[in-house]
């Protein structure tokens, strides 16, 4: 009798210790209701095996006090039974939860090998400074997509003289030169997205005609020396096929630091935005020469962010290492009118206005680095939402309805620019008189081609055409090359002040590039422009010469 008491002290033991189990399981260990009661189960099957452990043990001491049954406890199968029972019915523990996957990271540094490297040399501070703004870059993937997809694409460049490889120093030629920073970039997309019919290098310049790919990948450099956004607003379309999939604009130390530049900047942009297809990738590069280390790019990162367009920069990545290491800087740049003997610690003999082959390299692979950590991105977006359809994942955003540098109008949409360009070293366009006294064509080099006079009292006329009132003329400023004035007026305006300007081509910048200047308020339609070259002149020396390069309406 005191066996039996025993066993029911202990079963009753064992059944408070397992109902409290699950609790311990589910409020100290933190599991969840339907594990702790799992587990509660088994260890209650295995208790109950025991109870008839019990059972079977009192039963035969009751069956020997009785007479009834044998004298040394239960039989030795029946408890056999009941123990390979209990582990039958115990159930296996869980497999353990599948390890999280290890997040990849994106990162320019860690996308692609060229970024490696870059980071590797240059430090991962230097290429993530070199982001300017990155946002969705909605329109650059589904260029990306469109070549992931195997068809033929087309990348353009509108620059000056830097994105011409000025001072690159190959003999095969600057423009297309492999060491360009541009070619470095379609090199590798070429590379990596090729075409089977392979692929064609364009040096379009000004003249449109780079024509169809033909289902070749095709790099079109429109780039022009000693243009500047206030050209390419209204002449890109001469530069740069409307169908390009990717074009790379350079335009940081051709717009000089004013604010005039926030505005014509803006118009170049929205201009290559209103193409139904084409992504843009703004690319600041930087110089010395001029009165301040910022330039026109500066005035750019809030219309950029406005059009959600990426912008990298060289200047941001390099420039403290320059400082660090002021030795260096002659390295980096191109020598002076191909001289040998640059001057470290003067930079005489330093061309600190065009990048030497460092910088483009630099540049280049900053682009491709940008480049192959958004399709790492896209590659990880693609996997989550389990589809690769471009209209979801990155769809075509709308231009925003209004202007940046325009009043706030509600309700109300910037009309699409529809620009007249007529330009010097367009073939398709050329800048080309109805009436001529005493002016002609002149280039001081191939891509640099102008419309000169150095007669006083000699005249042009030009047509043009309008549709929101307003004329812009585009010529070559300099403090070195005795250049003077001409006035100009709309049709029979010429003393009107109102329809008419004087153009000044001498200036104190120690730079020679392209000036504007604008004529407002022209009734919509065709008319005409006179121009005449002036005896008064602004240069010290009393030179009288003027250059025509463009001129421009919309």
């Amino acid at each position: 009798m005191e066996r039996r008491r025993t066993w029911l002290r202990l079963s009753l033991a064992l059944n408070v210790v397992l109902l409290a189990v699950p609790l311990y399981l589910f409020t100290i260990r933190g599991l969840d209701l339907d594990t702790a009661l799992s587990q509660y189960v088994t260890e209650h099957r295995a208790q109950s095996a025991l109870g008839r452990f019990a059972d079977y043990d009192f039963a035969a001491e009751t069956n020997v006090k009785h007479g009834d049954g044998p004298k040394h406890g239960a039989n030795v199968n029946d408890i056999q039974e009941v123990i390979a029972e209990a582990e039958k019915t115990e159930a296996a523990p869980p497999p353990p939860p599948p390890a999280p996957k290890a997040p990849r990271s994106c990162h320019v540094c860690d996308a692609g090998e060229t970024g490696k490297a870059l980071c590797e040399k240059w430090g991962r501070d230097a290429m993530t400074r070199g982001i300017m703004y990155s946002g969705t870059n909605h329109r650059l993937r589904r260029a990306l997509a469109k070549m992931r997809r195997g068809e033929p694409w087309s990348m353009g460049v509108l620059g000056g003289s830097v994105s011409t490889g000025h001072g690159l120093r190959d003999p095969t030629g600057e423009v297309l030169s492999e060491f360009n920073m541009h070619r470095i970039l379609f090199d590798h997309l070429n590379a990596t997205f090729p075409s089977a019919k392979g692929s064609i290098l364009h040096s379009v310049r000004a003249s449109g005609e780079a024509g169809p790919n033909d289902g070749h990948n095709t790099f079109i450099n429109g780039a022009v020396p000693a243009r500047g956004s206030d050209y390419f607003a209204y002449c890109s379309h001469l530069h740069v096929p409307e169908d390009a999939d990717l074009v790379i604009l350079e335009n940081a130390i051709n717009d000089p630091l004013h604010i005039t530049m926030i505005e014509t900047f803006e118009l170049l942009l929205r201009s290559m935005l209103e193409r139904d297809h084409t992504a843009v990738l703004v690319f600041n590069v930087f110089a010395f020469k001029f009165d301040n280390i910022a330039m026109g790019g500066d005035l750019d990162g809030g219309t950029t962010s406005y059009y959600d367009t990426p912008v990298l920069s060289s200047r941001n990545a390099m420039l403290p290492y320059m400082f660090e290491h002021p030795d260096t800087v002659a390295d980096w740049f191109a020598t002076m009118n191909h001289r040998l003997d640059k001057n470290k610690d003067t930079l005489d003999n330093v061309d600190i206005r065009h990048f030497g082959r460092p910088l483009h390299k630099v540049s280049g692979e900053m682009m491709v680095a940008y480049i192959d950590s958004q399709l790492c991105e896209m590659d990880e977006l693609e996997e989550a939402e389990g589809t690769t359809d471009v209209d979801k994942l990155y769809p075509k955003d709308p231009l925003p309805p209004q202007r940046l540098m325009d009043k706030y109008a509600h309700g109300t949409h910037a009309p699409k620019l529809t620009p007249f360009c007529a330009s010097t070293s367009s073939e398709r366009h050329p800048l080309a008189p109805i009436e001529n006294e005493g002016w002609y064509e002149w280039s001081s080099s191939p891509e640099k081609k102008y419309l000169v006079s150095k007669t006083p009292g000699s005249r042009v006329k030009f047509k043009f055409s309008t549709t929101q009132g307003k004329l812009i003329l585009y010529y070559l400023s300099s403090k070195d090359f005795g250049l003077g004035n001409v006035k100009c007026w709309v049709d029979d305006q010429q003393n009107n002040n109102a329809l008419s300007i004087v153009l000044k081509g001498y200036w104190t910048n120690p730079y020679n590039t392209g000036s504007t200047k604008q004529i407002w308020n022209i009734p919509p339609g065709d008319h005409t422009l006179t121009c005449r070259l002036l005896e008064e002149t602004d240069d010290p020396s009393g030179g009288q010469e003027f250059r025509f390069m463009s001129i421009m309406s919309i």
